[in-house]
């Protein structure tokens, strides 16, 4: 159950190998043992072990930048989280692939709207012109007519977790967790960039392969405990019978 569970996260790992600002998950063992009631020639009682997987975390190495070229991406480098409005509530994302919607709002590639450090949607002006995110998050704008940007917007809502790595994973590269969000002072956002997925496919492929042979191992011995049970009970029964 272990193992299956362990090839599970790593397929998911492995599915979201392109999606910006993924995070691998990690998976947490330990030893389990279970008491058969026997009691071994020591007098202490006998147990067989088992391994337990007690729990997931994720990688929080940060992924690659990359430059997109495009005004509207952005990148966190560090720690900290993009705020996203949703019909579930509020979710965190390191996937900055924004664009605007016909509401001229900054959105996700799903229209999520990217949230300010007030809690509400970043808008632009219909008559701007230029768009500029600085390092720390501000958003500024030049109108129409302008010779330079500056019109200064909102400031993203870049947020921080007492413990990031209990933050799970939901769905199109968004988070949840039941921690409050910290503001951040002093984000360092990087515009024009996204951050690519911190999975490592050779990584990932080589734990898959060692998973399956474990798996396959592991089934072979179970079937050659169920064929010696089932020896011994035909040899039992034969004896019982004469």
């Amino acid at each position: 159950m272990a193992l299956r569970r362990h090839l599970d996260l790593v397929a998911n790992n492995m599915a979201n190998q392109s999606t910006p600002g993924f995070k691998a998950e990690r998976m947490m063992f330990r030893e389990y043992v279970q008491e058969t009631g026997a009691t071994g020639p020591d007098g202490k009682k006998e147990g067989i072990s088992f391994v337990q997987d007690i729990a997931s975390y994720r990688d929080l190495t940060d992924g690659a930048i990359i430059q997109t070229g495009s005004e509207f991406d952005v990148a966190i480098a560090g720690d900290g989280y993009l705020t996203v409005e949703t019909p579930d509530g509020p979710r965190y994302t390191r996937g900055g692939s924004l664009s605007l919607d016909r509401e001229r709002r900054l959105v996700t590639p799903k229209g999520y709207p990217v949230l300010s450090g007030g809690g509400a949607p970043i808008t632009l002006p219909r008559d701007a012109v230029g768009f500029m995110i600085a390092e720390d998050g501000t958003v500024s704008v030049r109108r129409s007519g302008d010779t330079k940007i500056n019109i200064r917007l909102d400031r993203l809502g870049v947020v921080n977790f007492d413990d990031p790595r209990k933050m799970r994973n939901t769905s199109d590269g968004l988070m949840t967790t039941d921690q409050s969000p910290n503001d951040m002072e002093k984000p360092r956002v990087i515009q024009g960039a996204i951050e690519q997925s911190n999975v490592q496919a050779i990584r990932e492929m080589t734990d898959m392969m060692e998973i399956l042979r474990t798996y396959q191992s592991v089934q072979k011995a179970i079937d050659s405990e169920n064929e010696r049970r089932k020896t011994a009970l035909a040899q039992l029964s034969k004896t019982t019978a004469v």
